[in-house]
Protein backbone atom coordinates (compact mmCIF):
# COMPACT_ATOMS: atom_id res chain seq x y z
CA UNK A 1 0.00 0.00 0.00
CA UNK A 2 2.52 2.30 0.82
CA UNK A 3 4.23 1.51 -2.24
CA UNK A 4 0.87 2.46 -4.52
CA UNK A 5 0.54 5.71 -2.55
CA UNK A 6 4.59 6.68 -3.43
CA UNK A 7 3.40 6.60 -7.01
CA UNK A 8 -0.16 8.20 -6.57
CA UNK A 9 -0.56 10.88 -9.26
CA UNK A 10 -2.73 13.07 -10.08
CA UNK A 11 -4.55 13.62 -13.49
CA UNK A 12 -7.54 14.53 -15.68
CA UNK A 13 -9.61 11.66 -16.97
CA UNK A 14 -12.01 10.81 -19.25
CA UNK A 15 -14.59 7.52 -18.05
CA UNK A 16 -14.51 5.46 -21.19
CA UNK A 17 -17.10 2.81 -19.72
CA UNK A 18 -17.27 -0.29 -17.31
CA UNK A 19 -14.87 -2.77 -16.83
CA UNK A 20 -16.40 -6.18 -15.83
CA UNK A 21 -16.43 -7.46 -13.77
CA UNK A 22 -16.56 -4.54 -11.58
CA UNK A 23 -15.00 -0.61 -12.00
CA UNK A 24 -14.59 1.92 -14.54
CA UNK A 25 -12.10 2.21 -17.73
CA UNK A 26 -10.73 5.29 -17.79
CA UNK A 27 -8.45 7.52 -20.07
CA UNK A 28 -5.59 9.63 -18.38
CA UNK A 29 -6.01 13.10 -20.82
CA UNK A 30 -2.53 14.11 -19.72
CA UNK A 31 -0.62 10.80 -19.72
CA UNK A 32 -2.24 8.84 -22.36
CA UNK A 33 -3.32 5.50 -21.57
CA UNK A 34 -6.37 3.54 -20.49
CA UNK A 35 -6.43 2.09 -16.60
CA UNK A 36 -8.90 0.40 -15.06
CA UNK A 37 -10.06 1.97 -11.80
CA UNK A 38 -11.99 0.26 -8.75
CA UNK A 39 -14.19 2.98 -7.54
CA UNK A 40 -17.76 2.30 -6.57
CA UNK A 41 -19.21 5.48 -6.46
CA UNK A 42 -18.26 6.34 -9.94
CA UNK A 43 -18.78 3.03 -11.16
CA UNK A 44 -22.38 3.79 -10.36
CA UNK A 45 -22.43 7.21 -11.36
CA UNK A 46 -19.85 7.89 -14.19
CA UNK A 47 -21.11 7.73 -17.61
CA UNK A 48 -18.87 7.10 -20.62
CA UNK A 49 -17.33 10.77 -21.82
CA UNK A 50 -17.49 12.25 -18.38
CA UNK A 51 -14.49 13.89 -17.24
CA UNK A 52 -13.20 14.46 -13.87
CA UNK A 53 -10.17 15.24 -11.72
CA UNK A 54 -8.41 12.55 -8.98
CA UNK A 55 -5.25 11.03 -7.40
CA UNK A 56 -5.22 7.38 -8.17
CA UNK A 57 -2.63 5.13 -7.20
CA UNK A 58 -1.97 2.01 -8.44
CA UNK A 59 -2.20 -1.49 -6.70
CA UNK A 60 -1.39 -4.52 -9.42
CA UNK A 61 -3.65 -4.48 -12.77
CA UNK A 62 -5.67 -1.84 -11.10
CA UNK A 63 -5.40 1.80 -9.78
CA UNK A 64 -7.76 3.18 -6.89
CA UNK A 65 -8.85 7.03 -5.95
CA UNK A 66 -6.95 8.38 -2.81
CA UNK A 67 -8.16 12.16 -2.31
CA UNK A 68 -10.07 14.58 -3.75
CA UNK A 69 -13.13 13.89 -6.86
CA UNK A 70 -13.22 16.95 -9.05
CA UNK A 71 -16.46 16.26 -11.64
CA UNK A 72 -16.37 18.69 -14.38
CA UNK A 73 -19.50 20.24 -15.39
CA UNK A 74 -20.58 21.11 -19.05
CA UNK A 75 -18.27 24.15 -19.58
CA UNK A 76 -15.31 22.49 -18.25
CA UNK A 77 -16.35 19.31 -20.44
CA UNK A 78 -16.46 21.46 -23.55
CA UNK A 79 -13.32 23.00 -22.73
CA UNK A 80 -11.77 19.96 -22.00
CA UNK A 81 -12.72 18.85 -25.42
CA UNK A 82 -11.51 21.78 -27.10
CA UNK A 83 -7.88 21.14 -25.88
CA UNK A 84 -7.98 17.43 -26.77
CA UNK A 85 -8.37 18.65 -30.37
CA UNK A 86 -5.51 21.48 -30.04
CA UNK A 87 -2.12 19.49 -30.12
CA UNK A 88 -0.49 22.92 -28.91
CA UNK A 89 -2.14 23.10 -25.57
CA UNK A 90 -2.07 19.34 -25.19
CA UNK A 91 1.92 19.81 -25.24
CA UNK A 92 1.79 22.54 -22.86
CA UNK A 93 -0.61 20.75 -20.35
CA UNK A 94 1.23 17.43 -20.42
CA UNK A 95 4.26 19.44 -19.66
CA UNK A 96 2.74 20.48 -16.44
CA UNK A 97 1.02 17.17 -15.88
CA UNK A 98 3.38 16.78 -12.61
CA UNK A 99 3.44 19.89 -11.36
CA UNK A 100 2.78 20.46 -7.76
CA UNK A 101 0.28 23.30 -8.33
CA UNK A 102 -2.16 21.80 -10.35
CA UNK A 103 -3.97 19.85 -8.23
CA UNK A 104 -4.39 23.17 -6.12
CA UNK A 105 -5.34 24.87 -9.22
CA UNK A 106 -8.02 22.86 -10.41
CA UNK A 107 -9.90 22.22 -6.97
CA UNK A 108 -9.78 26.08 -6.48
CA UNK A 109 -11.52 26.34 -10.09
CA UNK A 110 -14.15 23.61 -9.26
CA UNK A 111 -14.77 25.33 -5.84
CA UNK A 112 -15.58 28.71 -7.35
CA UNK A 113 -17.74 27.51 -9.76
CA UNK A 114 -19.79 25.58 -7.42
CA UNK A 115 -18.78 21.87 -8.53
CA UNK A 116 -17.63 20.21 -5.05
CA UNK A 117 -21.16 21.42 -3.74
CA UNK A 118 -22.92 18.00 -5.35
CA UNK A 119 -20.12 15.53 -4.50
CA UNK A 120 -21.01 13.32 -1.79
CA UNK A 121 -18.66 11.35 -0.56
CA UNK A 122 -19.71 8.12 1.70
Amino acid sequence: MLKALCEARFSWFRTVGRRPPFGVLIEDVLRGGELWLLDEGLERTMQPGHFFATRVAPIEDFVMTCGLIVPFDQLMTLDMEAFLTNKEEQAILTQQADDRRLPERICKTAIRRGLMERVGYQ
